[in-house]
């Protein structure tokens, strides 16, 4: 399904410009119009999800709606060997990533008593997406 496409038919169909204010136009949506933001959610659901699969077990990949520096959508179905082929693999993946996280920490504690564990989000994110250990 090309999620663009339905994207734009469903703006289109409740009168928005896409090349407009898309936030303030869709927080705008009154009467009749308003009917637009369910089948929206739908799809914004399906663009931001990571997980995908069926019953079949051997359907089960990765595709991020996020791209990385060099503007590559990862999609576990060609990630090769040395990256995270599904949703359990990645899960695993992350856990080890905040293991790491946490034994950096340790390491750079001038008193090992006074460790403050930060695994919240922000730290968390900052961790992953700046990978301060592919330079050890």
């Amino acid at each position: 399904m090309a999620l663009t496409d339905e994207f734009k038919r469903i703006l289109g169909e409740a009168g928005i410009d896409i090349h407009e204010n898309l936030k303030d136009a869709i927080r705008n949506l009154e009467g009749k119009r308003r009917k637009y933001l369910e089948p929206l959610m739908q799809f914004m659901k399906l663009l931001l999800q990571l997980r995908n699969s069926r019953k079949n077990p051997e359907e089960d990949y990765i595709l991020s709606p996020v791209a990385d520096e060099n503007g590559v959508f990862y999609d576990s179905r060609s990630c090769g060997d040395t990256l995270p082929k599904n949703a359990d693999a990645n899960g695993a993946y992350n856990i080890a990533r905040k293991g790491l996280m946490l034994i950096r920490q340790i390491k750079e504690a001038k008193e090992l008593g006074k460790v403050k564990y930060d695994i919240s989000n922000k730290a968390w994110l900052n961790f992953a997406q700046q990978k301060p250990y592919k330079n050890e």
